[in-house]
Order: structure tokens, then C-alpha cells, then sequence
């Protein structure tokens, strides 16, 4: 549904803070189904894995949340919502997309009962699903950030 409601169109949000950032990231959890795919884009220290922690977060993450750089992706256990899995990915380490798809990338995003969210989604835009929600961070000063969100 939120699909729907944003194809075509980019909504962006100010963030005055961390815990803000965080915010909206539980916000965009609450809105998803599973099978969705959320592409974070943005410079180093914009608050990729800050918007990543609050929307694990919302979906009953139970454990810490932080970014799996040195082995592309982490898995979760999600314990509110439709969703069973979270897959956290971060590919700023990422050297090939061919180092995701012997991973089983394409599976991974492709399981029914999975969300899927992805820093650095930049590097891989063929990768990347039509109909994935894709998230902006854009640097406005030493707090404050601007998201940007769209769907493909």
C-alpha cells in the first residue's frame, strides 16, 4: 500500500537529531510489509545505521543493532508485524556486487516472511528491486540531516 501512496513521488523530513533519526525509522517500519526492500543512501556518518536501529526497533528487535561492515549482512529474528526476518545489510566494504550474489543476495530479498534494508544501496542500484523504498540522507549541519524518500 505505501508503495502505492509513494510511487512516483519523494517525500523528504527534516532530522534535528540521532533519537530523531531513529524516529523516523520506526515510522517507516510501521508502514512496511514483508518482501520490502529499503534502499539507504548518503554519505559516511549521515545516520544510515541510526535510521536502521529505530526501525529494527519498531519491528521487535531484541538484540543491538549496529552495522554488519565486515560481513555484508546480519540477520534478525522480528518479533512484531507480518515479518519473521530482518536482513540488515551494509555494503560500504562491498568490493563487487558479485560478492552479493554468491551470497544468495536475490534470495535473501526475495523471502516472503523477510524485510530487507540496505546502507550503502548506492553501490548496487541494479540490484536494487523496482518498488523498493529508497531513503535519502542528505548532511544539513553537525545534527541535523534531511531524508529523503521515494519509491522506484
Amino acid at each position: 500500500m505505501m508503495r502505492d501512496i509513494w510511487k512516483g513521488k519523494k517525500v523528504s523530513i527534516l532530522s534535528k537529531d540521532e533519537h530523531d533519526t531513529r524516529r523516523v525509522g520506526a515510522e517507516l517500519a510501521s508502514m512496511i510489509s514483508p518482501k520490502t526492500v529499503v534502499a539507504l543512501s548518503g554519505d559516511l556518518g549521515y545516520g544510515k545505521t541510526e535510521f536502521v536501529k529505530g526501525f529494527a526497533k519498531y519491528l521487535g528487535v531484541n538484540e543491538p543493532v549496529s552495522s554488519p561492515t565486515f560481513v555484508l549482512y546480519k540477520e534478525y529474528s522480528v518479533s512484531k508485524g507480518d515479518s519473521r526476518r530482518l536482513y540488515h545489510f551494509d555494503l560500504y566494504r562491498l568490493a563487487s556486487p558479485e560478492d552479493l550474489t554468491s551470497l544468495g543476495f536475490e534470495e535473501i530479498i526475495d523471502d516472503n516472511e523477510g524485510v530487507s534494508i540496505i546502507e550503502w544501496a548506492e553501490k548496487i542500484p541494479e540490484l536494487i528491486p523496482k518498488g523498493s523504498v529508497q531513503v535519502h540522507f542528505s548532511y544539513l549541519d553537525a545534527a541535523r540531516r534531511k531524508l529523503t524518500f521515494s519509491v522506484t
